[in-house]
């Protein structure tokens, strides 16, 4: 009795690939975003909001990522403000709502939260109560995505 052949396996065809890379397509010319507002970190949307406040004549001062109460900065339960701008002799905190951190149903459910605990807190202070950007503003999630489109929210809301 004689054994049977070993088998071969079949080498698999080479199917051509194409990489998808999706990522944000960013065109036109740098706008020499640092990065940074004030020393410390900040996304895109939040310096370009940061330079509108900067050039409006109304706005006298701004802070950046205020901490007011609750835990340690940056961890669960701290109440953060992005910013707070002093203009037209009224304090009024500022949130600002990127695309990705505040367009679910949950998201935006813990932002009333959160919101309605800081004005609680600001309104034994006399400050005003937390404005959502762009949400409370008339303009689509994508309105900081340009600095022109931030300079007239800025406008909007401070003259």
């Amino acid at each position: 009795m004689t054994l049977p052949k070993p088998y071969k396996y079949k080498k698999p065809r080479k199917v051509a690939t194409h990489k998808v890379i999706n990522r944000v397509q960013v065109e036109g010319e740098d706008e020499g975003l640092t990065g940074f507002v004030q020393e410390q970190e900040a996304s895109d949307i939040e310096e370009r909001y940061a330079r509108a406040l900067n050039k409006n004549k109304n706005v006298q001062r701004f802070s950046f990522r205020e901490h007011y109460f609750g835990p340690a900065r940056n961890t669960p339960g701290a109440k953060e403000v992005d910013f707070m701008v002093y203009a037209g002799g009224a304090w009024w905190p500022n949130q600002i709502d990127g695309q990705i951190g505040h367009k679910s149903a949950a998201q935006k459910s813990n932002d009333r939260i959160s919101d309605a605990v800081l004005n609680q807190y600001f309104s034994q202070y006399g400050i005003n109560p937390v404005r959502r950007i762009p949400d409370g503003v008339k303009y689509l999630m994508d309105a900081l995505d340009t600095q022109e489109s931030a300079d007239s929210i800025v406008e909007e809301l401070y003259g």
